[in-house]
């Protein structure tokens, strides 16, 4: 038996560990386009508010119909853009949520391999032990048994 520790699985650890990193660089990935989302939400509300603060502002001025249906075009407009900001919102969110189950799926994958390395590491140390220990009792047994027909061949002698 060799001494030294062989893991067989080895290949698909690193299999494991490819995809374990695989799905963090995905997580990455999902929560920089959610944060880019809530920024593009925020904006849209800030484009809204502004709107409805020129909104007032005119109607304190006189207008023409014109301009109120051009403001009117735009509310619609900044209404459209803030929707679909919050579903690009919410899609992203669920995406984050998938990656961060993805990558504690992979994680555990690889964790499982590891824990079998570590006892299939375990075992071969206590083999490597035992077979070091039953080795050194057959050193011992021989000198003993060596010196036991060396004193008896004195005492013939």
């Amino acid at each position: 038996m060799p001494r030294d520790f062989k893991f067989r699985l080895e290949p698909v650890l690193e299999l494991r560990e490819k995809d374990e990193e695989h799905a963090k660089e995905q997580l990455a990935i999902t929560m920089r386009v959610r944060t880019q989302s809530r920024e593009m939400l925020e904006a849209a509300r800030g484009l809204m508010d502004k709107a409805a603060d020129a909104e007032r502002e005119a109607k304190a001025k006189p207008t023409t119909a014109r301009d109120l249906m051009a403001q009117q075009l735009w509310r619609e407009r900044l209404e459209r853009y803030k929707v679909r900001a919050d579903v690009q919102l919410e899609e992203a969110e669920t995406e984050v949520v998938l990656s961060r189950n993805a990558l504690i799926d992979a994680h555990q994958r690889r964790a499982a391999i590891e824990k079998l390395k570590d006892i299939k590491r375990a075992q071969h140390s206590a083999k490597v032990e035992h077979m070091e220990a039953a080795e050194a009792d057959e050193t011992a047994l021989r000198q003993h048994h060596a010196r036991h027909r060396a004193a008896a061949r004195r005492k013939q002698a």
